[in-house]
């Protein structure tokens, strides 16, 4: 709650106390679940990162990891989608950081586990695994792999189609967002055939959300 109302001092005091109560009870063999104490190291993960202390969130992230890592060789992870998501969430801080390797890794681990999901009926939600994809297509760019970044968001691309069509794509502007950021990777590659109708794409889904009055930003 306190990180909802931009409280972010608070909620590190919290997250704190939380921690050292379930570190506490882990040595001595009293806490129920490690997954709880997992997910506490995530969650102030995040309010570091908000707080534009990386450095922190990083080692709260790897702490999350190693312990979700664990309980998943073991079998007793709740849920790989947590998995998931920790790693996500690193690879979207080392992706601030300018550390770009550590972030195609993480990405690159965040990806497979929600692909084994996805063939295995037990993702949470494919514009996950779409964001995913767009995030590591980004990178991509940003390392100047303009070939592997078309890939990614042409995967982004194609699940967010779908999930269109379907009527469960979270927001058009994503799938707007997919078209302009392969629209700008296939400008620089010199195809400008190709960049100007995803340019188009862009455009036209745009266009119909501000008459609908829910473009996020003209």
């Amino acid at each position: 709650t306190y990180d909802t109302i931009g409280k972010h001092e608070e909620a590190l005091k919290d997250y704190g106390q939380c921690i050292a109560i379930r570190e506490s009870l882990h040595e001595a063999g009293r806490l129920y679940d490690l997954n709880d104490l997992a997910t506490a190291y995530m969650n102030r993960g995040v309010t570091l990162k908000n707080m534009g202390k990386y450095e922190e969130a990083l080692k709260d992230y790897g702490k999350c990891i190693a312990i979700m890592e664990s309980l998943h060789e073991a079998g007793r992870l709740y849920d790989e989608n947590d998995l998931a998501q920790a790693y996500m969430n690193r690879g979207g801080t080392y992706w601030s950081t300018g550390k770009y390797e550590e972030a195609l890794k993480d990405y690159g681990k965040c990806i497979a586990i929600r692909e084994s999901l996805h063939e295995a009926g037990r993702l949470y939600d494919e514009n996950d695994l779409a964001t995913a994809y767009m995030n590591r297509g980004g990178t991509y760019w940003s390392t100047g792999k303009y070939e592997e970044a078309l890939k990614d968001y042409g995967k982004c691309i194609a699940i967010r189609e779908s999930l269109h069509e379907a009527g469960r794509l979270y927001d058009e502007n994503d799938l707007a967002s997919a078209y302009m950021n392969r629209g700008v990777t296939y400008s620089t590659v010199g195809k400008y055939e190709e960049a100007l109708k995803d340019y188009g794409q862009c455009i036209a889904i745009m266009e119909s959300l501000h008459e609908a009055g829910r473009l996020y930003d003209e």
